[in-house]
């Protein structure tokens, strides 16, 4: 799963280990603790294919002698699978004969290492395997999202212009029929509502930007007012810690106010509208970016909610769309920025959004030390 941080982080991973001894088991996971690596452990072949079903990890040590089902046939297993072919398997034995090793690359092991382990050695390679493997899984997440983004939008292009013939007519029918105007209201109600809806489909493709230096400290005090506006979010609390020294960045201003909007309203309801909404805006002159951080007291989201989080159409609320945070992720990307989010069940939810300063921007201006954290987000 990739959760959403500013940089990779093996925090965010998991790693199985597969083998039948438990003085091996501990040994590993100790070696592994620098990368702070979640870490999961199987004794026997058929219970490690039942850990991957459950656990879903992003790379396997796997010993080769286990009782029940050899290391070779549960890594051929494994890589017969499309859903778990992709998972990096690094084989780990005392055999010495080349043969085992070969035998292990033909059942789709990805490396070796031998007994007993080198824990520099480990730790560089499990290390690269994970990066790798966060790499390939956002890709595949990239592509995901803009195959479904060009769906939205293409299929927003074929329904407006049949959505304005009908409200047209629907207008034309009210002069002819006073009678029935409420009616014809109603109808001319719901359809700029679905027109609502698809323009911000078509927010899913890229489009020219309308780029002008903006003042990010003003944009978001200009979103928070019409926030503060709707009574249903009157009890939530704004805590701002803006830094006096933000540069202006480039930007779209009605594209970056609506990403704005989009994530104040969904942490407005994620708190049931009341509590506190944590708002931080900081510069890190390190690489010239600007990081808008937005933590809210709500109910948070389970692992599985967040790692769709970006998807269009995804929702969990009764009455969404399901395309705040799809339409918000594009928007960051076309502007060369990024946007993070990252959730505890039960504890809230905190979204970061990155933009780069404008190098022509950037050196005009003379900033003062800033951390390079943001809400305990690296940047």
């Amino acid at each position: 799963m990739e959760v959403c941080g500013l940089d990779y982080n093996p925090a965010y991973q998991t790693v199985l280990i597969v083998d039948d001894e438990e003085r091996n088991l501990k040994l590993l996971e100790a070696m592994l603790f620098p990368l702070n690596c979640r870490v999961v452990t199987a004794r026997t072949g058929i219970n490690a294919l039942e850990m991957v079903r459950q656990e879903s990890p992003d790379l396997i040590l796997l010993d080769i002698m286990l009782p029940q089902m050899d290391g070779f046939e549960v890594c051929r297993l494994l890589k017969a699978s499309v859903e778990t072919s992709s998972i990096p398997i690094v084989m780990i034995t005392a055999l010495t004969d080349p043969k085992d090793r070969i035998k292990g690359l033909e059942a789709g092991a990805d490396d070796f290492l031998s007994r007993p382990v080198n824990k520099v050695e480990l730790l560089v390679r499990v290390r690269s395997l994970l990066k790798l493997k966060a790499l390939q899984d956002r890709v595949k997440k990239e592509d995901k999202l803009r195959f479904l983004g060009q769906l939205a939008a293409a299929a927003a292009h074929e329904i407006r212009n049949p959505l304005a013939a009908v409200r047209y007519f629907v207008q034309a029918l009210a002069i002819h029929h006073p009678d029935d105007r409420d009616y014809a209201d109603a109808v001319v109600n719901e359809v700029d509502r679905i027109n609502g809806i698809v323009e911000r489909m078509l927010l899913l493709k890229p489009k020219k930007l309308a780029l002008v230096p903006g003042d990010i400290g003003a944009l978001l005090h200009e979103s928070m007012s019409l926030i503060d506006k709707r009574l249903e979010f009157s009890g939530v609390n704004f805590v701002m810690d803006l830094d006096p020294g933000l540069p202006p960045v480039k930007m779209d201003l009605s594209q970056i106010k609506q990403v704005f909007l989009n994530i104040l309203i969904n942490a407005c309801e994620a708190m049931d509208g009341r509590g506190n909404l944590y708002i931080t805006a900081k510069h890190n002159p390190e690489d010239s970016s600007v990081l808008i951080c937005f933590r809210d007291q709500g109910h948070g989201m389970s692992a599985d909610v967040l790692d769709r989080v970006f998807e269009p159409f995804f929702t969990t609320k009764a009455q969404g769309t399901g395309l705040g945070l799809a339409v918000s992720y594009q928007i960051m990307k076309h502007h060369g920025g990024e946007l993070i989010v990252d959730s505890v069940e039960g504890e809230g939810t905190t979204v970061v959004i990155k933009f780069p300063v404008s190098a022509s921007i950037a050196s005009s201006l003379k900033f003062r030390d800033i951390p390079s954290k943001v809400c305990g987000v690296a940047g």
